[in-house]
């Protein structure tokens, strides 16, 4: 039976109209179809997260800069005395002076007469005259490297001589004459103490601290000098002048000397 053209036009409504719900009600249900790219995007927000977890791995590397000071802590530092030492030859370096080197500059000589090393020391006898040396002698110049230790004694080694030359002076008077620098570390007062058989005399900084001038037996005498750390002229005179028993014993602060602090 043949429809009427009203009655098709409705039904064709009717199609139009199922269709079109149908696809409302899709669209609503998908997200409008974009939805998964929208998740897309979310991934490529993962990827800034992982350009974040670089940044603290290369702030680690940077700690290894620290192993720089490793060398500092390993260095030996210099002693205070060799400090003094060689601020003294920059002095003398823009002084156009020659270096400090270590140890004293003695000569030693025989004596032909006399028994005082000073005719200015206290108690001076004018008829034993001052030390004159032995006409023809040899005036022997050394470097001394030691203490001032010899203990009174008539035979045997003689601390304050090079052996090499020592036969010559074996039961002869003599004079030893020794000068140079001697290097303090510490400001203060700095107490001398000479024991000597026969005479001897002390100088510091051209000040005379003890005179135990004279022919003798082993006699003490002390002195006393303010001294600022750094380097000191030194000088020092003994005399054997009455044969017999020899002897120098230099002490400061109750120690012996030790051989670092001589300088020439």
């Amino acid at each position: 039976m043949k429809k009427s053209m009203e009655q098709q036009t409705r039904d064709w409504s009717a199609i139009i109209f199922g269709f079109g719900i149908i696809i409302i009600t899709c669209v609503w249900l998908s997200g409008c179809g974009t939805g998964p790219m929208g998740a897309s995007g979310a991934n490529g927000t993962n990827g800034v997260d992982g350009v974040g977890q670089a940044g603290p791995m290369g702030a680690t590397g940077v700690q290894g800069a620290t192993g720089a000071t490793g060398p500092t802590a390993t260095s030996a530092p210099e002693s205070d005395l060799q400090q003094l030492v060689d601020a003294e030859n920059r002095y003398r370096e823009g002084l156009g002076q020659t270096y400090l080197t270590p140890g004293l500059s003695c000569n030693v000589q025989l004596v032909g007469s006399g028994s005082w090393l000073s005719a200015g020391s206290p108690g001076y006898v004018a008829a034993q005259g001052v030390v004159t040396a032995l006409a023809g002698s040899t005036n022997y110049t050394y470097l001394f490297q030691n203490s001032f230790d010899q203990p009174d004694s008539s035979t045997g080694v003689n601390r304050l001589i090079p052996l090499a030359i020592q036969n010559v002076f074996v039961n002869n008077n003599y004079k030893i004459s020794c000068s140079g620098q001697y290097v303090v570390t510490t400001t203060d007062y700095y107490n001398f103490d000479m024991n000597s058989d026969d005479g001897s005399i002390l100088t510091v900084d051209g000040t005379q601290v003890i005179n135990d001038d004279g022919t003798h037996a082993m006699t003490d005498k002390t002195g006393t000098k303010y001294l600022r750390a750094g380097v000191h002229t030194f000088g020092l005179l003994y005399a054997q002048s009455g044969l017999g028993n020899f002897g120098l014993v230099l002490q400061v602060n109750g120690s012996l000397v030790t051989p670092d602090a001589w300088y020439h």
